[in-house]
Order: C-alpha cells, then sequence, then structure tokens
C-alpha cells in the first residue's frame, strides 16, 4: 500500500513537472514568433584593439618561453539587445581579434546594445576584459549612416568596432520605410552630384562602308579586295631646280 502511494506521487509531481516544462516551452515559443514578426537589423562584430600593457596576466604563461601559453588573452565578444543575446567565435592568443561575425537579430527600437569582451578560461571561468554600451539613439544613427561604431572597452583597456544595417522585416529581410529612405539617400550620396550642364556622351554615327572604285585590269569580281589594299599616294611636288643640283 505504501509503495503505491509513493509510486503515484512520483508519477504525480512528474507530471507537474513536465506539465509546467511544456508550457514553457510553449511560451519561449510564441515570444520568439512575437519577435520573429517584428523589425530586424544585421548586427557585426568586426574586432578590437586592446592595450597590450593594461591586459597582461588575463592568461596562464608557461615557465618555457610561452612554447605552450604565451599569456595572451582568448578573446570573445558576448552581446545583449533586449532579449536576444549571443556571442562569437573564440579568437586565441591576441591583443588584436579580428570576428568578422555578421547575424539577423530581432531589433528593439527603445533598447541599446551591450557588449562585454572577455578571455575565455575553461579551468578558471572566463574573465571579463572591458564592457561597452550603444544606445537605441546611436544604433539608429548607425544605420542611418552606414558608418562602422568605435566602442570604447574602458580608459586605457581597448576599442570595440562594430556595425549595424537595418532596419528591416525579419521575415523577407526587406528593409523597412525608414530603411530603404536610408540605403537610398547614402546611394544618391556616394553617386555624387551631377556637373552642371553635364550630358551623357552620345555615340558616333555608324559610318557607311566607303563605294568601291573600278580598279582597271582586274575582273569585277576582285575589284573590291583590290581597292580595299590599294593606298592612295599623296601627290609628290616636283623638285626646285636647287634642290635638283
Amino acid at each position: 500500500m505504501l509503495k503505491s502511494t509513493i509510486a503515484a506521487g512520483l508519477v504525480g509531481v512528474t507530471g507537474v513537472a513536465g506539465v509546467t516544462m511544456l508550457a514553457k516551452k510553449v511560451s519561449a515559443l510564441g515570444e520568439a514568433r512575437k519577435l520573429q514578426r517584428g523589425p530586424c537589423c544585421i548586427l557585426e562584430i568586426g574586432g578590437c584593439e586592446l592595450v597590450e600593457a593594461a591586459n597582461q596576466g588575463f592568461d596562464w604563461k608557461d615557465p618555457f618561453g610561452g612554447i605552450i601559453s604565451d599569456g595572451r588573452p582568448d578573446l570573445r565578444v558576448t552581446w545583449t539587445h533586449g532579449s536576444t543575446s549571443g556571442e562569437t567565435q573564440t579568437e586565441n592568443n591576441t591583443y588584436h581579434a579580428v570576428w568578422m561575425s555578421s547575424l539577423k537579430i530581432p531589433f528593439d527600437e527603445k533598447k541599446g546594445f551591450v557588449f562585454q569582451v572577455v578571455d575565455v578560461d575553461l579551468l578558471n571561468g572566463n574573465d571579463v576584459i572591458g564592457r561597452c554600451y550603444c544606445s537605441n539613439e546611436d544604433a539608429r544613427e548607425a544605420m542611418r549612416t552606414d558608418e562602422p561604431l568605435v566602442l570604447s572597452l574602458g580608459e586605457s583597456i581597448g576599442k570595440l568596432k562594430v556595425s549595424m544595417h537595418g532596419p528591416m522585416k525579419f521575415a523577407h529581410s526587406v528593409l523597412s520605410p525608414e530603411g530603404q529612405a536610408n540605403h537610398e539617400h547614402l546611394a544618391s550620396k556616394r553617386a555624387g552630384p551631377k556637373a552642371p550642364g553635364a550630358k551623357a556622351a552620345s555615340a558616333p554615327p555608324p559610318q557607311s562602308p566607303p563605294a568601291t572604285a573600278a580598279v582597271a585590269g582586274y575582273p569585277a569580281a576582285t575589284a573590291a579586295a583590290v581597292a580595299a589594299t590599294t593606298v592612295a599616294a599623296a601627290p609628290v611636288a616636283p623638285k626646285s631646280s636647287a634642290q635638283q643640283k
């Protein structure tokens, strides 16, 4: 009797936990679909430049002259925008990382971007090297100008380079009216102003082939070929008496 009661209790607890877990998953899927129906942007994380003197000692340096590990950090960027977050790949043993990471993410026009550069350490846990923040106003301005942002990671620590493009519709990657206006403005700006009074150069009119003159002594069938290879000689002026002497 006791065993049956315990078994029934375990099944009940497991059933409640399973229903709770399923409800959380359904809620998470609903939130993800809601985000995917909204606007999005392209987030590019280019790279970072760290000041070497201020960032030594994050990683272990072996006593054999750096054969195994030379003490330079293994760099990764983690980022957060609204309810979306992600990270780049890891660039090992460097103060000058280049990630060239590009992602399409949901864009919340009321939220900024938080970036964090960390030294990846699998044994002792990651160490935070520097943090930076991009406000929603700066993000919109970066999208409007299509210019990269260079963000400070802290005084004498380093800088992080990021770019943002958009906003656009998530489903079909089509620029929104605002993004399309920015794109057209930048295209006309890059083309530059037209010179006043400039007109497109017109192609010269096609020239008709010269009429074939009859060549004496040749059949009519070969007259054209002979005329094409005959070069008319310019008339030579008669020599003066002084030149003849």
